[in-house]
């Protein structure tokens, strides 16, 4: 026969008088959130209590004091082992002391993670006498171990550590610090989407940063190259200028400010040919400008020839 039921419909006493009524033999599992303990029957005797590693009384007072929770009977062929003595009503009457107890100790130590420490009374309250259980947890405590670090610092079941700690804690000698804050779980990045997968779009070329660049003022003592002048628009009607006239390098023409002057700067004095030489006119062939060039050319070697002469050369007209 398997029976499993709620513990707030059917209380454990009841169940505990049931399976004795019935004389079966099997184990009864209470499970209540993360908590959980068994009883062992032997034709209808309570014979064990398991609680973790805890066994004997204090498992049997932690298990009924699951108020909470589910229960399922499994028959067993063979009994369990025993570790409990006397008949079922001694036995249910230990379990209420030992339920009791175990709702009192939790009242001073709620957290399995909460620290211990010895107190500052203890020396002030003169001579302290200990068992020997009591001395072995209190060697244990440094300040850094929880209930279950001392538990197994000591090898003892945790429910008797608990007893003993509480005891302490009530004494004065060990002081319960408040356990450490939980660490955060971290937040799960989200998944990436197709959106997050795509490249992100570029600026238009007129957004983007320009690239740094660095311009230093022009030496005022260097001439600027003179501006061509403007090209006429089509249909406006353009002033006639007068024709250029050619320039006789080698009769030695009015320069004042070296021979290759008119070739960069409009020379005051010759307007007409030195713009004509750098600039040519907006109306004038490519013809007479080759023409002109070839004329300048000459002139230039005549006077060469004049320096190699001796009759006043190329030095003499640029100084």
């Amino acid at each position: 026969m398997t029976l499993r039921g709620s513990l707030s419909s059917f209380p454990l006493e009841t169940i505990v008088q049931l399976i004795a009524a019935t004389a079966k033999t099997g184990q009864l599992e209470i499970r209540s959130g993360g908590e959980s303990g068994t009883l062992g029957f032997a034709d209808g005797r309570l014979v064990s209590a398991l609680s973790g590693d805890d066994t004997s009384d204090p498992a049997l007072g932690a298990v009924f004091a699951l108020a909470d929770g589910e229960f399922e009977f499994v028959p067993w062929g063979d009994p369990p082992g025993a570790n409990l003595t006397g008949d079922l009503n001694q036995l249910l009457d230990r379990a209420v002391v030992q339920r009791d107890r175990i709702v009192a100790d939790r009242e001073l130590i709620p957290d399995d993670r909460m620290g211990f420490a010895l107190s500052d009374r203890a020396a002030a309250n003169g001579e302290v006498r200990l068992s020997a259980e009591q001395w072995r947890i209190l060697l244990a405590v440094n300040g850094e171990r929880d209930l279950r670090a001392i538990a197994e610092q000591i090898q003892l079941g945790k429910l008797v550590t608990l007893a003993v700690l509480a005891d302490l804690v009530r004494s004065g000698i060990v002081s319960a610090t408040p356990p450490p804050p939980e660490p955060q779980a971290e937040r799960a990045a989200p998944p990436a989407t197709d959106l997050d997968e795509q490249p992100a779009a570029q600026a238009p070329a007129d957004e983007r940063a320009a690239p740094s660049l660095s311009v230093e003022p022009p030496d005022a003592d260097i001439d600027a190259r003179p501006v061509p002048p403007a090209l006429p628009l089509p249909g406006s009607v353009v002033p006639a200028e007068s024709p250029p006239q050619p320039v006789d390098v080698a009769a030695g023409g009015p320069r004042k400010r070296g021979l290759f002057s008119g070739l960069f700067k409009r020379d005051e004095e010759a307007p007409h040919e030195t713009a004509n030489l750098a600039l040519g006119h907006p109306g004038q062939k490519g013809g007479t400008r080759v023409v002109q060039l070839a004329a300048l050319a000459n002139g230039l070697l005549d006077e060469f020839k004049n320096g190699e002469n001796g009759t006043g050369g190329l030095d003499d007209r640029i100084a």
